[in-house]
């Protein structure tokens, strides 16, 4: 299938809303998530980054690919660490993490964003249970900006809220994005249960294979 999007061409449908729970079992730390946002109409490849504990369950840490914020021609983007969305929204809005993560001297921009802004505190993660391919905990951030070009009205307006001398221009932010979700202690334990069950079996026909 294909979709028409913000972009030269029209785009494929790879891959499935990964934040709804369900990741392909048995995974491995080289693995990739192939996921889709169906709110800005763009693939959004995943690759483990750490490992991680929720609520007593091991996980994989998986997050957003580089390629996501690389600048690109069919895309029109061409401010890294940016998603341009001006086609699709009819102004000149552009997607990026939370304060401008990935947008090179993006903290410069303007006053009041995070500094020391991380994957951890400002990105897009999901952390997955790799037996069972389940999220155990997914969080995603996205921030709307709003883009000023240099030496337009607007620009020279917002210079007492950030940097003037940006030669390409404003990234003003006007919102941000936030949808968290966390396994219930309940379901948990259900699934540290399951997993228990499975490892006993698996022992239990090493032995019978070995007897």
């Amino acid at each position: 299938a294909v979709v028409s999007t913000q972009s030269t061409g029209s785009l494929p449908v790879a891959g499935s809303q990964t934040e709804l729970g369900q990741n392909t079992p048995f995974m491995k730390p080289n693995d990739k998530i192939n996921s889709f946002d169906p709110n800005i109409i763009k693939p959004m490849p995943m690759h483990h980054a750490d490992d991680d504990t929720i609520n007593g369950i091991s996980a994989y840490r998986f997050e957003l690919d580089p390629s996501v914020w690389a600048v690109s021609d069919f895309y029109y983007t061409s401010i890294p660490g940016t998603f341009n969305m001006t086609s699709y929204e009819s102004s000149p809005v552009l997607l990026s993490e939370w304060d401008l993560l990935h947008v090179p001297n993006g903290t410069e921009m303007v006053n009041g964003l995070n500094k020391n802004a991380t994957e951890e505190n400002s990105g897009t993660l999901i952390d997955v249970e790799p037996m069972t391919g389940l999220v155990v905990q997914a969080q995603k951030r996205l921030q709307i900006n709003l883009y000023i070009p240099p030496n337009s009205q607007w620009f020279n307006s917002f210079v007492d809220f950030g940097n003037g001398n940006m030669k390409t221009g404003i990234l003003f932010p006007i919102g941000k994005i936030e949808e968290h979700a966390l396994v219930q202690d309940e379901f948990a334990n259900m699934i540290k249960s399951s997993l228990s069950t499975s490892q006993n079996l698996k022992v239990g026909l090493q032995w019978g294979v070995f007897s």
